[in-house]
């Protein structure tokens, strides 16, 4: 019965007020969507912010107290990912867009923006990432060498796994979540300047 009597309205009303609802309807469907990409974004950062300031004083106490130059060098490099990775999300969460009293068109497009920033964090993982985690994490093992300790070659091709795996998870979500997002905003965006 009620399927029927909206299926009457909504061929009772005009073509505008079919645009409004569709509109309404699309933004409340991109809020969601924002909302939800948010509470994602915002675990990720307490993660990672979090153990990365777990980590700092562990690497520089092996700074100070591991005796190997090469697990010195490693250490000092993973102190600096560490703080790096926390200016890093930091800044870009800073640029989220607050203030909701913005004109509907200004905040989704400021959305837009952030949702790139975002999105140039993944594109650009392997960069300031991956690539001082892998090294410094290498370095560090490659150090104990000095006195012989086994299996550090196996602690040095999982540090590379482990930054390939993470890689292709950042790849993932980009493609996953982030992607598709931006062309519902982009979508969203030019319906409303129609």
């Amino acid at each position: 019965m009620l399927d029927e009597e909206l299926k009457r309205i909504w061929n009772a009303s005009t073509q505008q007020e079919r645009v409004k609802l569709d509109l309404a309807l699309l933004l409340q469907d991109v809020d969601n969507q924002l909302r939800a990409l948010d509470r994602g974004i915002k675990f990720r950062n307490v993660l990672e912010i979090g153990v990365a300031v777990f980590l700092l004083p562990m690497f520089l106490i092996s700074a100070v107290f591991i005796p190997f130059l090469l697990s010195k060098i490693g250490s000092i490099i993973l102190m600096g990912f560490c703080a790096f990775l926390i200016y890093k999300l930091k800044k870009v969460r800073a640029q989220k867009p607050k203030d909701v009293a913005l004109p509907l068109k200004e905040y989704l497009q400021e959305q837009r923006l952030y949702l790139q920033q975002e999105m140039r964090l993944l594109t650009t993982v392997a960069y300031w990432y991956i690539a001082p985690f892998v090294v410094g994490m290498s370095l560090f093992f490659i150090g104990f060498a000095e006195i012989g300790a086994e299996g550090l070659w196996l602690k040095v091709v999982g540090a590379i796994v482990l930054g390939i795996v993470i890689y292709f998870l950042n790849q993932w979500e980009l493609n996953r979540r982030l992607k598709p997002m931006l062309e519902k905003l982009n979508q969203t965006i030019s319906s409303l300047q129609v």
